[in-house]
C-alpha cells in the first residue's frame, strides 16, 4: 500500500489481512478501502491512534513509560527496556536481571529504572546499580525533587540522593505507610499518594485530603501536574485541585472516567486521560465547566479499539500510564501494549451519514416506509426500524427522532436503531429522524415518514358525541334525582308544619273556643235572672258582647290557620285576600292566570299565601296604588306569582338591605321564599311601582307532576300512534 508520502507499506496475514489472496478493492465515499480476499472482508482506514510495534504483545508484570529523546518513548516490559517510536518498530535496549516497577526520565535526561530490590541508571547500553538506603527488598516510590535530585520512600523512610550517597529526608516520610506515588508541582508542594488519600507536604506544613475531603476516588491511581493544576484519578472518577480542596467528577455521573489510570495535561489545557473505557479526551472550556457544576453532563471524545486503541487502561498504582513525549504525541500504556494519539493530528471524517428509514412494524406486518402508510383501525403500538450508513465506525454512528405530537422534543436513542411507540392515538403522523457519524457530525437534512391511523366506532366522533349524550343524560338523572330529593324534603317539612297548624285549629275550635261559648251561654241565662235595673245587669252584657267578640275572632283565626283546606284554586284565594286587604273601590285589582292550572301541594300554597299577604299589606299601607296587578303563571320549570303595583316604589337603599331598620316585613317574606325553596326577586322601576315576583320549582310546587317526565312523554307518543 502506498501513502501520500509515497511510503510503501505491507500487509500480510502477519499484519491481520485475513488472506494473501486479495483481489477487489474498493474506496468508499468517507475514505475507507475495503479489500475482499478468498476468506473475508478487510477494511483499511486512517485512525487517530498508532500502535508501537516492535514490544511484546502484552507483559505479565506491566508496561512502564518514561520520556525518551526526539520524541521517542523508553519502555519496559517483563524484562527489557526498550525505545518506541511512532514512525519506526521499538529497538531493544538493555536485558533487565529484575522485574521493573519504575522507570524515570530526570531533567538531566538520565533513566532511573526501580525495581523490588535496586534502583538503576541507564548507562549507554548497561544499567549501572544504585544501592538503596535500606537493607532489606522494600517497594519504594521514587520523587525528583530537583533538576537530578532523586528522593525515594517506603515503610522505612524517605531519603534523597546527595552526591554517591542518601540523605534522609524526614519532610517526605510516611512512618509506617508505602507511599505509591509521589510528584512535585510548580511551587514545590510535595503530592503523595496513600491507598485513598493524598498527602500535601508544603514545606513543614502537612495536609491530608480523603473522602471527607471531597476526595472521594477510591482508590487513588495516579495523580498529574500541569502549571497550577492538580489531578488525581482513581477507581471512581477524576479530581483536581482548586487550592482549598480537591472536587471530584464521579464515575457514576461521569462513566467514561471509571478507573483514571493515566492523566496528562496538554499545553493548550486539554485534558487527556487512560482509563478502561478507552483514551478520554476533554477540551479545557468543558473541563472547566464540568469542576463548576459537576452533576452537567460532561463532552468528551473517547478513543478505542476501533481508533486503533490496541486495549483499554493497564491498571498500575504505581505508575503513570499516560505521558506527553517532547514532540506534543502522548503515549498511553493499555494490558494490550503501547499507543500513540497526536493531539494536532487526529483523524476527523467530516461527512455526514445519509439517512434512511427502513420499515415501520406493526401487528406482525411490515410496511415499506416509501410513501404515506395508512395502518389498520385500532393500532397503537408500532415500531420504527432506521439506519445511517456510515461504514468508518458503524457503532459510533448516533441518532435523533421526533414523532410530532407525540415528543416534546428530539429523542436521542443513542446508537439504537429502533424507535418504540405505544399507546397511540388515531390521528396523522410524520416521524423525522436525524443521524450523526462517528466524530459527530450530524446530517441535519432529516428522513421523514408520514402515517395515518383511522380510528375505529369507538374511537369516532360520533361515538364521542354519543358518549357525551349520555353523560349529560347521566348528569341531568342524577340533578333530577337531587332536586326530587330536596323538594320531597321540603314539602315533607311544609306537610308537617301544615298538619301542627290543622291540629292547633281543631284543639281551638274543639277546647278553647267551646268552652267559652259554654260560658257565654250560662253567663246569658245568669244575665236574665238578673233584675234590668241592676248596674250589674248593664255590665253582663257589656261583658257578653266583648265574649261574642272574642268567639267570632277566634273563628277567623281559625279560617285563617286552614284557609287553605277547602280551596280549589289559588287564583281564587289571592283574589278574596287581595279583595279583604285592599280598597277595591279605591285599588283596581287584577287577577290572571298564565298556562294550564295545576294542583299544587297545600304547604307550598300555603307560604305563598301568606307571603302575598305581607306584599298585599305592604301595598295597601305604603304604595298609593291606584292598581294592582297578580299573575299567576303555572310554568312547566317552575310556579311563578307576581305582584306588580303602580304605587310610589321601595326606596333602593331598602331594597339593597332587605328591609328597613325595625321591619320584618320583607325579611319574612325572604324567610318564608327559602323555606320553601324558592326565589324572590323584588324589583323598583324609577318611574314608580313594584314588583315582587315570587319562584318555585315545579318539583316542589307542583303535586301533580309525573314522576318521571320522559317515561310521560313516551306514554303520550304512544297512545297518539295507536290512536287510543
Amino acid at each position: 500500500m502506498l501513502d501520500a508520502h509515497t511510503k510503501t507499506e505491507r500487509f500480510g496475514p502477519e499484519r491481520g489481512l485475513t488472506s494473501n489472496l486479495a483481489n477487489p478493492i474498493l474506496q468508499d465515499r468517507e475514505g475507507n478501502v475495503w479489500v475482499g480476499t478468498n476468506l473475508g472482508l478487510d477494511q483499511f482506514r486512517e485512525t487517530s491512534a498508532v500502535v508501537a510495534t516492535g514490544l511484546p504483545m502484552d507483559s505479565r508484570d506491566g508496561f512502564r513509560i518514561a520520556a525518551g529523546p526526539a520524541g521517542s518513548m523508553y519502555v519496559t516490559s517483563n524484562d527489557a527496556l526498550f525505545k518506541a517510536s511512532s514512525e519506526h518498530a521499538a529497538q531493544k535496549l538493555v536485558r533487565l536481571p529484575r522485574r521493573p516497577l519504575i522507570l524515570h526520565t530526570d531533567a538531566l535526561s538520565r533513566t532511573w529504572i526501580g525495581t523490588d530490590r535496586t534502583l538503576g541508571v541507564l548507562s549507554g547500553a548497561t544499567v549501572r546499580d544504585v544501592p538503596l538506603p535500606w537493607a532489606r527488598s522494600r517497594p519504594f516510590a521514587l520523587l525528583e525533587m530537583a533538576a537530578g535530585r532523586i528522593c525515594v520512600s517506603s515503610v522505612e523512610g524517605a531519603f534523597c540522593r546527595t552526591g554517591h550517597g542518601w540523605r534522609a529526608e524526614p519532610r517526605l516520610a510516611t512512618p509506617g505507610i508505602l507511599p505509591m506515588q509521589m510528584l512535585r508541582d510548580g511551587v514545590g508542594r510535595v503530592w503523595i499518594a496513600e491507598g485513598d488519600r493524598i498527602e500535601m507536604v508544603d514545606g513543614s506544613a502537612r495536609r491530608m485530603f480523603s473522602a471527607r475531603h471531597d476526595l472521594a476516588l477510591g482508590t487513588v491511581v495516579v495523580m498529574a501536574v500541569r502549571g497550577r493544576h492538580v489531578y488525581a484519578g482513581g477507581d471512581f472518577g477524576l479530581a483536581r485541585f482548586d487550592g482549598r480542596r480537591f472536587i471530584t467528577l464521579r464515575s457514576d455521573v461521569h462513566p467514561y472516567l471509571s478507573r483514571t489510570a493515566g492523566i496528562v495535561e496538554t499545553s493548550e489545557g486539554d485534558l487527556w486521560l487512560n482509563t478502561v473505557a478507552g483514551v478520554v479526551n476533554i477540551e479545557s472550556a468543558d473541563l472547566d465547566d464540568a469542576f463548576a457544576h459537576i452533576d452537567r453532563p460532561l463532552k468528551v471524545r473517547v478513543f478505542d479499539r476501533d481508533d486503533g486503541m490496541p486495549g483499554v487502561a493497564q491498571q498500575d498504582s504505581s505508575s503513570q500510564t499516560a505521558m506527553e513525549a517532547s514532540d506534543g504525541r502522548l503515549w498511553f500504556v493499555t494490558r494490550l501494549g503501547i499507543a500513540c494519539i497526536g493531539p494536532k493530528r487526529l483523524s476527523f471524517n467530516s461527512l455526514p451519514p445519509p439517512v434512511i428509514i427502513k420499515s415501520l412494524v406493526s401487528g406482525r406486518r411490515i410496511y415499506a416506509a416509501t410513501a404515506p402508510i395508512q395502518l389498520p383501525k385500532g393500532t397503537s403500538n408500532l415500531q420504527i426500524e432506521y439506519t445511517a450508513p456510515s461504514l468508518s465506525v458503524p457503532s459510533r454512528v448516533r441518532f435523533r427522532y421526533q414523532l410530532d405530537g407525540v415528543d416534546d422534543g428530539w429523542v436521542d436513542p443513542g446508537t439504537r436503531r429502533e424507535a418504540f411507540y405505544t399507546g397511540l392515538k388515531p390521528g396523522r403522523y410524520k416521524f423525522r429522524l436525524m443521524a450523526a457519524n462517528d466524530d459527530g457530525v450530524w446530517n441535519r437534512r432529516s428522513a421523514t415518514l408520514e402515517f395515518e391511523i383511522p380510528p375505529t366506532f369507538f374511537q369516532s366522533w360520533p361515538f364521542y358525541l354519543l358518549w357525551a349524550v349520555v353523560v349529560l343524560a347521566l348528569l341531568w338523572l342524577a340533578y333530577s334525582l337531587r332536586l326530587r330529593a330536596v323538594a320531597e324534603r321540603i314539602r315533607t317539612r311544609m306537610i308537617e308544619r301544615l298538619d301542627e297548624r290543622d291540629r292547633i285549629a281543631r284543639e281551638l275550635h274543639d277546647t278553647l273556643l267551646q268552652s267559652v261559648q259554654g260560658l257565654i251561654m250560662r253567663f246569658s241565662n245568669i244575665a236574665q235572672d238578673i233584675s234590668a235595673i241592676q248596674p250589674a245587669h248593664r255590665d253582663m252584657l257589656d261583658a257578653l258582647d266583648s265574649a261574642d267578640a272574642v268567639v267570632v275572632e277566634g273563628r277567623d283565626r281559625i279560617h285563617e290557620l286552614r284557609r287553605w283546606s277547602g280551596a280549589q284554586s289559588l287564583s281564587d284565594v289571592i283574589t278574596r285576600t287581595a279583595e279583604r286587604l285592599l280598597l277595591p273601590d279605591k285599588i283596581e285589582i287584577h287577577v290572571s292566570v298564565e298556562g294550564p292550572q295545576r294542583e299544587i301541594y297545600p304547604a307550598i300554597a300555603d307560604e305563598l299565601l301568606r307571603i302575598t299577604d305581607e306584599a298585599l299589606f305592604n301595598v295597601s299601607r305604603h304604595a298609593h296604588a291606584r292598581k294592582v296587578s297578580i299573575t299567576i303563571a303555572y310554568g312547566a320549570q317552575a310556579l311563578v306569582l307576581r305582584i306588580i303595583d303602580d304605587g310610589i316604589g321601595i326606596p333602593s337603599e331598602i331594597v339593597a338591605q332587605g328591609g328597613a331598620a325595625g321591619h320584618f316585613g320583607l325579611v319574612g317574606m325572604r324567610e318564608r321564599t327559602e323555606k320553601i325553596g324558592g326565589q324572590l326577586a323584588i324589583a323598583t322601576d324609577p318611574a314608580g311601582g313594584t314588583s315582587v315576583e315570587m319562584k318555585v320549582g315545579a318539583e316542589i310546587a307542583y303535586a301533580d307532576r309525573p314522576r318521571w317526565a320522559w317515561l310521560a312523554w313516551w306514554r303520550r307518543s304512544r297512545v297518539k300512534r295507536h290512536g287510543r
